[in-house]
């Protein structure tokens, strides 16, 4: 339009993407496929589980149709990157893309590679490993910092990483050497710095037997505990059967009253948590049982009836566990009111029940 004129006008058509179909998988390990140049991109990607009649590898706004799983793209300019999105085609059906992102190589002039990595680490949790270091720099006047290259086990993962983290997935159990370089738009690498994670092997049905003491802060005395639990662990998460054996504890009323209680423990549902390396969190919900409570001898409480109003809630860590040999567990919880003890239940209740216990375990694998 110009002022009160308006010229012809000019129609294209274009088409909406297709969406992807659930029976065609999409392809995996895309990755480069050697060095690239000023102009070119050589990829490759491994079949899906489902088959393919061909491919779909869509790049500087042009999709090319390749029947075999690498493809070289061409026709780009030097020293920039490129998202290269490959698409699995089997008859009709279309898989969803997947897109890494690579750089073609620059012209000379820029030659000095940003600064290393710093600070790589990983954590483990399950079958995924998450890396992370601190940010590389490019030099003054360089052609600036276009991100980084993960590697496993000397083998560079996908394409370019633009955050200062990483999570690699689906591992099978062992040992891993990773490493981070960091690279910059005129495809200077850097020194690849190493990290080395160990992916437990999932765990299923190991029993420990525990053994230690619960404090009881408001009666003044301790319990021996003793038991055993089933657990499994899978993907980091924690899941447990928790027996605890019926024990005794000799309790101090006003400091002086000699007392001893009789204590059952009904646990309610699972143990859960989670184990990432050697540390442990669980949480357990059980109904604290007092079938008997004596002072001096004498009973004067307690029952079948005599248990905690609601579940107790205890929650335990360990700093250093192990799948193979176990490790300790200490945590702190409050106890519940307790109901139907007989004609003294408010007296007990009040001797027993509140906050600031303690629970101090040895777990031992059987």
């Amino acid at each position: 339009m110009k002022g009160a004129k308006k010229s012809a006008a000019v129609t294209e058509t274009f088409n909406t993407k297709p969406k992807a179909d659930p029976d065609v998988d999409p392809v995996t390990g895309l990755v480069a496929d050697g060095e690239a140049t000023e102009t070119e991109i050589p990829v490759k990607w491994t079949a899906p589980a489902s088959g393919a009649d061909s491919y779909e590898v869509t790049a500087n706004g042009k999709t090319e149709s390749v029947t075999g799983t690498s493809h070289k793209v061409s026709g780009l300019e030097a020293g920039k990157p490129y998202p290269i999105s490959v698409v699995a085609v089997k008859g009709a059906k279309k898989s969803a893309a997947v897109t890494e992102t690579f750089n073609t190589k620059a012209k000379p002039g820029d030659i000095t590679p940003p600064s290393d990595p710093t600070d790589v680490t990983n954590t483990v949790a399950g079958s995924t490993v998450n890396l992370t270091w601190s940010p590389s720099k490019d030099e003054d006047g360089g052609s600036g910092l276009a991100g980084y290259y993960v590697y496993q086990n000397g083998q560079r993962l996908g394409g370019l990483v633009t955050e200062t983290k990483k999570a690699v997935s689906g591992l099978a159990a062992g040992t891993y050497d990773f490493e981070v370089s960091a690279v910059d738009k005129a495809n200077n690498e850097s020194k690849k710095v190493k990290t080395t994670a160990t992916v437990p092997p999932p765990v299923g049905g190991s029993t420990y037997g525990l053994a230690g003491t619960s404090t009881i802060k408001g009666a003044n005395g301790k319990v021996a505990l003793n038991g055993a639990v089933t657990t499994t662990v899978e993907g980091g998460k924690v899941s447990a059967d928790l027996t605890l054996n019926p024990t005794t504890g000799n309790f101090s009323i006003f400091g002086f009253l000699p007392a001893t209680a009789s204590i059952a423990f009904a646990p309610e549902g699972k143990t859960t948590g989670t184990l990432s390396g050697s540390t442990l969190t669980t949480e357990t919900k059980t109904i604290v049982k007092v079938p008997s409570v004596k002072v001096f001898g004498i009973q004067i409480g307690g029952g079948a009836t005599c248990q905690t109003s609601t579940a107790a809630t205890i929650p335990l860590k360990s700093t250093d566990f192990k799948l193979g040999s176990g490790g300790t567990l200490k945590g702190n919880y409050t106890l519940p009111a307790l109901k139907g003890c007989g004609p003294l239940t408010p007296i007990i209740s009040a001797f027993v029940a509140g906050s600031g216990n303690t629970v101090d375990l040895k777990a031992t694998a059987k």
